[in-house]
Order: structure tokens, then C-alpha cells, then sequence
């Protein structure tokens, strides 16, 4: 079968790709994990997460998935061993925050930006998780963004994390898109600055993949209520001049937005999300072999 979900989150394991939460309806957050075998093609159903989620992120860390945020509580977080088959709730977010962006670091979890709920603040702030810190894992504050957004890309290369586009207020507090790229040095604490992408735009998906970084699909007019979702398939270089370039790469075979990228092996898979005005499809995976999309599963 085939599960189309957005809002969700996503990460790679063993040659699966864990799709988890996310809305299935466009109003009710879900707590269904859907496992897609890269060997057969095949999705398979997997256990159930503990809290229903949307708007949250994954990382994984020694052969275990860890969900962060998002969901109704904004700061749960727990983990999945699947050799065990088994969700485990950990040490909450100090934090609490929905469309926050998570990676992983050198065995410790990044949780960074976000919406704050209910007074639907933006954030820059950073928090770092350390699954080693007891049996529920502990959490200390790290250097913010220069920044504060939400809906935006994450990626980690080399170490370090790169965050791209996303929304966040201007001065007169009216939204708008970035096109804004930070990177930051988990040894160091520093952020700074990088070449921005070529479209400011929110509720993209990131993904390293090789020695580049790709930003996938997202909606890039946030303040028109009829903007529609994009094609975006831009590449970026960190180490190709002083700040890094981008390139734009062949075009998703259709417009996306609020879908999530993982990288296994040399293949990309681009899961869930939703197209176009007012967002009347969903999506269930496509996959990317740079510069070439393979296929694509959606559904009205």
C-alpha cells in the first residue's frame, strides 16, 4: 500500500525509510509509522508512535529513530528500537515548539527554530539532546540562529548543520520567506553566514546527499493566500568558493510542499507533503538519483 501523509517526518534505517505522523486528513495529527523497503518497493505498517505527531522532526543516533516536538504537547520526544519493535518516551523539550527542524551531530540530537504554540512566535533558539545523559536523556541550550524561523530545510554535512529558507516576521510583523542560508559548527558554537538560495521560500525539505545538499519543493510566495506549491530542485556546494554555491537541478516531476527528504545511499526519497492551491493532493514518495527523479506516487 501506499500512505499519503503531510506534516509527517521521515528517517532512514537499515535500508527502510520511516515515515512517521503527520496528518492524513489535513486536521487530525497521526501517530501511524509506515516502513517502505528499498530492496522490494514494498510498504509495510510499523508500530505505532506513543503521541500523535505533525509538524515535528527525526534523527537517528546508534541504530534508533528520535522523534522531537511538534504533535499536541510541542515538546515530546521518545525513541524507536527497532530491534525491538518499540516506542520509549524520553526527557521532553525544554522548549516547546511545533515546525521545528532536527538533526543529528556526533551522537547528540539538534533541535533548532520553530513556531512557538499558540502566540505563533517565530524562534531562533537551539537546544542540544544527549540520549547518553541518563536513562531519558538530557537536554542543554546551545547558540541560537542569527535568524528566527520556522518551516525551514536542515541538512548536515561534514559535521556541520546548514539551515535554509524558511518564515519568520519582518519588522512591521508581517510574514515573509527567506532565502537565507546559517551554518553551524557544534564543536565550535558558531554560526555564520552562507550564500543565500536563489528563492526565498518556507516548508521545504533538505537533504545532504554525497558532497551537496539539496532543497526540494516548499512554497515560495507566503504572504499570497493563493500561492501555490513549487518544483524546486536546487543544489548547493559548501565548499565551491567561500560561502558556498547554488545551482538549480531538474525540477520534481510535480509541485510539493511540506514534504520531508532522507538520503539512503545514493538514492533520495522525497516523502508526503501536498500540492497546490489550497493543497488538494496528497503525496506518498518519490525518488532522486541526482540529476534524475525516478517516480512519483500521489493521489487527489
Amino acid at each position: 500500500f501506499r500512505s499519503y501523509r503531510q506534516g509527517g517526518t521521515v528517517a532512514a534505517l537499515n535500508g527502510k525509510v520511516y515515515a512517521m505522523g503527520g496528518t492524513l486528513d489535513l486536521r487530525n495529527p497521526s501517530s501511524t509509522v509506515v516502513i517502505f523497503d528499498s530492496a522490494t518497493n514494498n510498504w509495510s505498517s510499523g508500530p505505532a508512535m506513543i503521541n500523535a505527531g505533525q509538524a515535528f522532526g527525526a534523527a537517528v543516533i546508534n541504530g534508533k529513530i528520535y522523534v522531537v516536538g511538534g504533535g499536541t504537547s510541542y515538546s515530546a520526544v521518545e525513541v524507536f528500537d527497532p530491534a525491538l519493535g518499540t516506542w520509549q518516551q524520553l526527557a521532553s523539550m525544554p522548549t516547546p515548539r511545533y515546525y521545528v527542524s532536527v538533526c543529528a551531530v556526533n551522537g547528540k540530537i539538534y533541535a533548532i527554530g520553530g513556531n512557538v504554540p499558540v502566540a505563533n512566535d517565530f524562534l531562533s533558539t537551539v537546544e542540544e539532546f544527549d540520549p547518553a545523559g541518563g536513562t531519558m536523556g538530557t537536554w542543554k541550550s546551545k547558540p541560537s540562529m542569527q535568524f528566527a524561523r520556522s518551516g525551514f530545510g536542515v541538512a548536515v554535512l561534514n559535521g556541520t548543520i546548514y539551515v535554509m529558507g524558511g518564515r519568520t516576521y519582518d519588522a512591521s510583523r508581517n510574514q515573509l520567506n527567506l532565502s537565507s542560508v546559517e551554518a553551524y559548527n557544534p564543536q565550535n558554537g558558531a554560526w555564520v553566514t552562507k550564500t543565500p538560495m536563489q528563492y526565498a521560500t518556507e516548508n521545504t525539505a533538505a537533504v545532504a546527499g554525497g558532497s551537496k545538499i539539496y532543497v526540494m519543493g516548499g512554497l515560495q510566495e507566503q504572504s499570497n493566500p493563493n500561492s501555490s506549491t513549487s518544483r524546486l530542485c536546487a543544489e548547493f556546494d559548501p565548499i565551491s568558493e567561500v560561502t558556498g554555491t547554488w545551482v538549480d537541478n531538474t525540477p520534481l516531476y510535480n509541485e510539493v510542499g511540506s514534504a520531508v527528504a532522507v538520503a539512503l545511499g545514493s538514492r533520495i526519497y522525497l516523502v508526503g507533503g501536498e500540492q497546490g492551491i489550497n493543497y488538494p493532493k496528497f503525496f506518498s514518495l518519490s525518488e532522486y538519483t541526482p540529476p534524475t527523479w525516478l517516480y512519483c506516487f500521489s493521489k487527489n
